[in-house]
C-alpha cells in the first residue's frame, strides 16, 4: 500500500477487499483449462464474494444498532419519547404530594375556593389550574405525536433489517447453486478427461536407464513416448516407443541426429585431404587438413604450393555461404611448415579457380634473413628479403651481379603461378655507395634470364611490373596510406620535437622545401609539418617531383632544370604559416600527394609573387637527422629558369626534419570531428597495488590518464573497497582475508555513456602478522620527494607498531632516517658521473625558493636551487651550477635572484662548500659500483630491498608527449644498469620500482613558476614516463623486481600545500590555493609511505 501522504501516528487505516461477482475461466475439455490450482481460485473467488458480503450484513445490523443508541442518547423528539413512557411519574408525584399534605393539615383546603387562592405572581390558583390543564393537554398530544413518530421509525428499521436479510440468504442461495454448477462441470470434465485418456491409452513417461524402462514396461500403455536420460551406455539413451511388446528407439533422437550432422559436417569435424583429392573440388564449407604421408602433384590437385614435389602440409580452410553459388566460394590454406605464410584464392564468377596468391601477414611483411654462410647461391633462396654482415660475406656469394659492391639487401619474390622454384625475381639493392639496382628472373625449367643493372626507378619498376604480376606493391602502398590516415605511421615520425625545429633560420630562399626518399610503405598526404613560413603576398605554389625526375646525390636530392616544368604532382597551398613560431607548423595541400615505396622525392613551395622564404635548418646531423641539404633556389627567377638545388650540409645547413600526413577534415555533419581521429583513453594502471590492515589504499584517478580525468566517467569493479568521487579507497581490517582482489577499471563516455576503454590491476592484501621479529634493510634512492625525509619517516613510523621492523640505511638523513635522495637528481645524475651541487648555509629566509625552478646569482656565477632544509628562516640551500664560476668554499656574501620564480629577491650566506655527487659511481673504475658504495660508507650489509623513485626531473622540462617517449628509450636502459648493479652484490636484493605521484594544479605552477611551466604539460610527461616505467617493470618479479603505484596514493587536489590570496585587487575576500606543484605535503609523503611499506611487507 502506498500513500502519497503518510497518516498521522494513531490513525486506523482500513483495508476494504471487493471481489467482481462475475467469471473470468471457461473450462475446456481440450487445452487442459481444468487443473487444481485454476479450480480452486475460482472457487477461492465465490469464498471472497460470500465473506464480503456477511461483512456487509453485520456492518449493515451494527449501524442500525448505533443509530437506535445515539438517537436515545442524542436526538430530543426520542428523549420525549422515553419521558411519554415514564409518564405515570407524574401522576404517581401528584399523588404523593397530596397524601402528605392531607397528613400535615387536614381538611386544609376546606371552605377555600380556587379563586382565593392567589399565586406569588399574583395570579390566582383558578387561572393556574386551568393553565396547567392546558399544558398537561398538550404536553399529551405532543408525548402521543412522539410516541406514533417512535413506532413508525422501529417498523421502517425492522422492514430495512428483514429486506437485507432476506437479499443476503437470496444471495447465499444463488452463490451455493452456483458453487454446485461449477463442481458439476469439473465432475464431467474429469470424466471426459479420463475417457479421453482411457481411450487414447498413451502418456509420456522417462527412466534413468535402459533397463529400468525395460523393468516397468507392465505399467506402460500401448503407444507411449518413453525417455532414457541418463544411461552409460550413451547409445540407450533417446526416446523410444512402446507399442505393448517392443520399445523402438526414434530415428529422430536429437543427439543421434546431431551427431550425424556434425560427423558429416567439416564445419565440425575437420577432413583429412588423401590421394585423389583435387582442391578444386572441394566446395563444402568447413576444415580439411594435409598431414602424415606425403602426396605427390599428381596425388593432390591444385594445392598451393609443392616442396620437393609432395604438397606442403596444412590446413585448407573453405568459405562457401551460399551452397551452390560458385562465385561465392573462398579458400585459404595455411602451411604447417616454417617459412611459409598463408595462400588464398576466390572462385572466379565463371566458377574457375586463378592461381594461388600468398597472404602478406604482419610477422613476415618486413621480415629479412640474415645470411650466415659464406658461399650460399642466392638463386636458390627461398622467398623472402635477406641481407648480411660485410662486403666480403657478399663477394663469397655464388650467382651474384657483377655489381662493384656485393653488399646490400636481396629480395626473392614470386613472379607467377607455381610460387616454387620457378617464376622468381630476385633484385639486389646495394647499399650506399652504388646507386643501380640488379635484377634477374627465372622461367620455365628453372631458366635463369641473367642479371640486369637498372639505373633509374622508373626503369626497374616498369620492368618489376612486367615481370612480377602481383600487386604487393600496390597493397603496400595502400596499406601505408591507412597508417598515414590513422596516424599509425606516416614519414617523418621518426622525427623529434627538436629535429624538425632545428639551430637556425635560413631566410634568402626563393624557393624552398625538402627532399628524401620514401621507406617501404611510400608516402601518401595532403599535409606538411615543417618549419617553413613566409609572409610574402599572394599564393604559395608547391610542386612534388619523384622517381627519374629527381637526381640523388651526396648533398640530397636535387631537380634538374630540364624536369623543374614537368612535376609529377602541383597546386596551391589552402594555407602556408606566415610567420616563424620557433616551432614546425602545418602546410595544408590542395590535393592527396602519393609517392610510391623506396622513391627520391623533391617538394619545393614558392610565392605567386615572388619573395623569399624562412626556412628551418639544423647546423649539425643530430638526432634522427639524415645528412641532406634542405631544398632550395635563391634567385628570384620563374620555374623552369633553373634547377631545385639542395643546400650543403657539409657547411651547416642540414635540412631539419619534416613529416608527411594524411588528414581528413570534417563535413560539418558530424559535429566537426572525425571518426577516423576519435581519440580512445589510455589508462596508465600498474599490475599490482598493495594494501595492509589499517593502511588507506587509495588509487586517484588523475594518475591513471595523461588528459583531464573528469572528462569521463569512472567505472571501477572490486569486491573490497568502494569508489568514490575521488577515485577507489579501501582501509582493510582484521577481518578482510589475506590474499588477491581483482580490480577493474573502466571509462564511458559522459555524453553517450559507451565504454571507451578499461583496464585491470589486483591489490594484494599484505599478512600484517607476518614477518614478525624480522628487521629489513632497505634503502630508499630518489629526488627530492625523497629528499624531504617524510617518506622515509612514514616507514620507520609505520613499522614501529608492525611485526617487521625497518633499519633504513643510506649517506643522507639524520638519526635512523637514513635514505639516498637528492633534489633535481635524475636518472642520467645516479647512473653516471653524478653532479656536484653547492650548498649555501643561509639566514633571513622569508619566502624558500623553488626547487628546480628558482635561479640566483653571486659573483658572476648562476645557481639553481636543488634542495631546501630551512628551520626558522636558517638553514641550508643547494643549489647546482648553472654557468661561471662557483665562490671559493667558505666565502660568504648575497644570492641575488634572476627570475620570477619563488624565493626571496636576495638572500645573505655565510659559508659556501661543494657536495658530493652520484654516490654509487666508482671513480677508479669509472662505472657503477654498489659495492663500492657499501664499502666507502662503512655499511655492513647489504640491503633487502632496494625502492627507486625517479622521473620527474628527468621529463618535468619536456615539451612533448614524443620527447617523453623518446626519453624513456635511453633513459630506462640506464636504470636497468643501476638495478643491475645493486643485484651484483645481493642477487637476492628485492628491487622496488616506484612511480612518482602526478602534480599540483596550476595556481601552483603559477606560483613557482609565472609563466615558465604549464601544470598540463607536466601532468601529462609523468604519466606518460610512468607507463614507460610500468610496461618496463611489470613481470619481472621472477628476476625480484618489482613496480609499484605508490603515487597513485597520492591526492593531488588535497594533499598538496596551499594557502589563502585575496581573490583579486577589487575584491577582498580569500580563497584557498595550492603553492607548490611538484612537492605533496606531509599528508601525501605519508600517503606515498603507505603504499611502499605494504609494496615491502610483501615482498621483503
Amino acid at each position: 500500500m502506498v500513500f502519497n501522504t503518510a497518516p498521522v501516528d494513531g490513525v486506523e487505516v482500513v483495508i476494504e477487499r471487493i471481489t467482481s461477482l462475475e467469471r473470468s475461466i471457461n473450462y475446456q475439455t481440450y487445452n487442459n483449462s481444468f487443473r487444481p490450482e485454476t479450480l480452486n481460485y475460482d472457487l477461492d473467488r465465490i469464498w471472497h464474494v460470500l465473506q464480503e458480503d456477511h461483512i456487509t450484513d453485520a456492518n449493515i445490523v451494527a449501524r442500525i444498532k448505533d443509530e437506535i443508541e445515539w438517537r436515545r442518547t442524542h436526538n430530543t423528539e426520542w428523549d420525549l419519547l422515553a419521558q411519554a413512557r415514564e409518564k405515570g411519574l407524574f401522576n404517581a408525584l401528584k399523588s404523593y404530594m397530596d397524601t402528605i399534605g392531607a397528613m400535615s393539615v387536614p381538611n386544609l383546603f376546606d371552605g377555600v375556593t380556587d379563586n382565593v387562592v392567589i399565586t406569588e405572581e399574583g395570579v390566582s390558583q383558578r387561572v393556574t389550574n386551568r393553565d396547567l390543564k392546558q399544558a398537561q393537554a398538550e404536553l399529551q398530544a405532543s408525548l402521543e405525536e412522539l410516541d406514533a413518530l417512535a413506532v413508525a421509525n422501529l417498523q421502517a428499521s425492522k422492514d430495512y433489517t428483514d429486506a437485507e436479510k432476506t437479499r443476503a440468504v437470496e444471495a447465499e442461495a444463488e452463490l451455493a447453486q452456483k458453487v454446485l454448477d461449477e463442481k458439476a462441470k469439473r465432475e464431467l470434465a474429469d470424466v471426459d478427461l479420463q475417457t479421453q485418456i482411457n481411450t487414447l491409452g498413451v502418456g509420456n513417461r522417462a527412466y534413468k536407464t535402459y533397463a529400468e524402462m525395460v523393468a516397468d514396461k507392465s505399467n506402460i500403455t500401448s503407444k507411449s513416448k518413453i525417455t532414457v536420460t541418463n544411461d552409460t551406455d550413451e547409445t540407450k539413451n533417446g526416446d523410444y516407443q512402446y507399442d505393448g511388446t517392443n520399445f523402438t528407439k526414434s530415428v529422430y533422437d536429437v543427439l543421434t541426429q546431431s551427431k550425424a550432422y556434425a560427423d558429416a559436417n567439416p564445419m565440425f569435424k575437420k577432413v583429412q585431404l588423401v590421394a585423389g583429392n583435387d582442391l578444386n573440388n572441394i566446395t563444402k564449407t568447413g576444415i580439411y587438413f594435409h598431414w602424415g604421408a606425403n602426396l605427390s602433384s599428381t596425388q593432390l590437385l591444385n594445392a598451393p604450393e609443392y616442396v620437393s614435389g609432395n604438397a606442403l602440409f596444412g590446413t585448407l580452410v573453405v568459405y562457401n555461404p551460399i551452397e551452390g553459388e560458385s562465385s561465392a566460394l573462398t579458400q585459404i590454406f595455411y602451411p604447417h611448415t616454417d617459412g611459409y605464410g598463408p595462400y588464398i584464392r576466390k572462385r572466379s564468377q565463371a566458377g574457375v579457380f586463378p592461381a594461388w596468391s600468398k597472404l602478406t601477414t604482419s610477422s613476415n611483411q618486413h621480415n629479412v634473413n640474415l645470411i650466415t654462410t659464406e658461399g650460399t647461391d642466392v638463386l636458390g633462396l627461398p622467398l623472402g628479403s635477406y641481407c648480411w654482415a660485410s662486403l666480403v660475406m657478399g663477394n663469397s656469394f655464388l650467382n651474384m651481379p657483377n655489381a662493384p659492391y656485393k653488399f646490400g639487401r636481396l629480395e626473392v619474390k614470386a613472379g607467377g603461378s607455381g610460387h616454387g622454384s620457378n617464376y622468381k625475381v630476385v633484385v639486389f639493392y646495394p647499399y650506399g655507395r652504388d646507386k643501380n639496382y640488379y635484377m634477374n628472373t627465372n622461367y620455365e625449367a628453372n631458366t635463369w634470364t641473367g642479371w640486369k643493372t637498372y639505373k633509374d626507378y622508373d626503369t626497374l619498376l616498369v620492368e618489376l611490373n612486367n615481370t612480377y604480376p602481383t600487386k604487393t606493391e600496390l597493397s603496400t602502398t595502400i596499406a601505408g596510406s591507412l597508417d598515414t590516415l590513422t596516424k599509425l605511421n606516416y614519414f617523418g615520425k621518426k622525427y623529434s620535437d627538436s629535429d624538425l625545429t632545428g639551430t637556425g633560420l635560413y631566410a634568402a630562399a626563393y624557393y624552398a622545401g625538402y627532399n628524401s626518399t620514401t621507406d617501404s610503405k611510400g608516402a601518401t598526404f595532403n599535409s606538411i609539418i615543417g618549419r617553413l613560413s613566409g609572409s610574402g603576398a599572394g599564393d604559395t605554389e608547391y610542386r612534388v617531383y619523384m622517381g627519374s625526375k629527381v637526381s640523388v646525390g651526396v648533398l640530397g636530392n636535387s631537380v634538374p632544370q630540364a624536369n623543374v616544368n614537368n612535376p609529377d604532382f602541383s597546386g596551391v597551398c589552402l594555407s602556408f604559416p606566415t610567420g616563424d613560431t620557433g616551432k614546425a607548423q602545418t602546410i595544408k595541400l590542395d590535393k592527396v600527394v602519393s609517392i610510391p615505396a623506396n622513391t627520391p622525392f623533391v617538394i619545393v613551395f614558392r610565392k605567386t609573387v615572388l619573395s623569399s622564404f624562412r626556412i628551418g635548418f639544423s647546423s649539425a646531423v643530430t638526432g634522427s637527422l639524415d645528412k641532406r641539404g634542405f631544398s632550395m633556389w635563391a634567385q628570384a627567377q620563374e620555374w623552369g629558369e633553373f634547377g631545385i638545388a639542395a643546400a650543403s650540409p657539409d657547411i651547416g645547413y642540414v635540412q631539419t626534419g619534416f613529416q608527411l600526413q594524411l588528414n581528413i577534415e570534417s563535413d560539418g555533419q558530424s559535429g566537426g570531428t572525425n571518426p577516423l581521429d576519435s581519440y580512445k583513453p589510455t589508462l596508465v594502471i600498474p599490475p599490482k597495488f598493495y594494501a595492509m590492515e589499517g593502511l588507506e589504499t587509495h588509487i586517484y584517478p588523475e594518475h591513471l590518464l595523461v588528459e583531464d580525468h573528469k572528462l569521463y566517467e569512472h567505472d571501477i569493479t572490486c569486491n573490497r573497497g568502494s569508489q568514490r568521487v575521488r577515485g577507489y579507497v579501501w582501509t582493510p581490517t582484521a577481518a578482510d582475508p589475506i590474499g588477491n582482489y581483482a580490480l577493474t577499471w573502466a571509462l564511458h563516455d559522459k555524453q553517450k555513456g559507451e565504454l571507451l576503454t578499461s583496464a585491470t590491476s589486483t591489490i594484494v592484501l599484505a599478512d600484517k602478522n607476518a614477518k614478525s621479529g624480522i628487521t629489513k634493510k632497505v634503502s630508499v634512492i630518489g629526488d627530492s620527494l625523497v629528499n624531504g625525509t617524510v617518506i622515509t619517516q612514514r616507514l620507520l613510523d609505520v613499522a614501529a607498531n608492525d611485526s617487521m621492523k625497518i633499519e633504513l640505511i643510506g649517506t643522507r638523513g639524520t638519526g635512523t632516517n637514513k635514505h639516498e635522495g637528492r633534489g633535481g637528481w635524475t636518472i642520467n645524475d645516479y647512473t653516471g658521473t653524478g653532479r656536484t651541487y653547492y650548498q649555501f648555509t643561509v639566514s633571513g629566509i622569508t619566502v624558500i625558493p623553488a626547487i628546480n625552478a628558482t635561479t640566483y646569482t653571486v659573483g658572476g656565477a648562476v645557481f639553481m636551487v636543488q634542495e631546501t632544509a630551512i628551520n626558522s628562516g636558517s638553514g641550508t640551500i643547494s643549489c647546482n651550477l648553472v654557468s661561471g664560476t662557483a665562490p671559493t668554499n667558505g666565502t660568504t656574501g648575497i644570492l641575488t635572484k634572476t627570475n620570477t620564480s619563488g624565493g626571496d629577491s636576495s638572500i645573505s650566506f655565510s659559508n659556501v662548500q661543494p657536495v658530493s655527487g652520484n654516490p654509487f659511481w666508482n671513480e677508479a673504475t669509472g662505472k657503477l659500483d654498489y659495492t663500492n658504495y657499501l664499502t666507502k660508507n662503512s655499511i655492513a650489509n647489504a640491503p633487502d630491498v632496494v625502492v627507486i623513485q625517479l622521473g620527474v626531473n628527468d621529463t618535468f622540462g619536456l615539451t612533448s608527449d614524443t620527447a617523453v617517449a623518446d626519453f624513456a628509450v635511453t633513459a630506462l636502459p640506464k636504470l636497468d644498469a643501476l638495478i643491475s648493479a645493486i643485484k651484483a652484490t645481493n642477487s637476492a636484493v628485492k628491487i622496488i620500482v616506484a612511480t612518482p605521484p602526478n602534480y599540483a594544479d596550476q595556481n601552483a605552477f603559477g606560483t613557482n613558476y609565472a609563466c615558465g611551466q604549464t601544470s598540463w604539460r607536466a601532468k601529462r610527461n609523468i604519466v606518460i614516463f610512468n607507463s614507460k616505467l610500468i610496461q618496463q617493470y611489470s613481470n619481472k618479479e621472477a628476476q625480484n623486481i618489482y613496480v609499484v603505484g605508490s603515487g597513485y596514493n597520492v591526492d593531488t587536489e588535497n594533499n598538496f600545500p596551499s594557502g589563502t590570496t585575496q581573490i583579486n585587487a577589487h575584491n577582498t575576500n580569500t580563497v584557498t590555493v595550492q603553492t607548490n606543484g611538484v612537492h605533496p605535503d606531509i599528508s601525501g609523503y605519508r600517503q606515498i609511505g603507505d603504499a611502499l611499506f605494504a609494496c615491502i611487507k610483501v615482498v621483503a
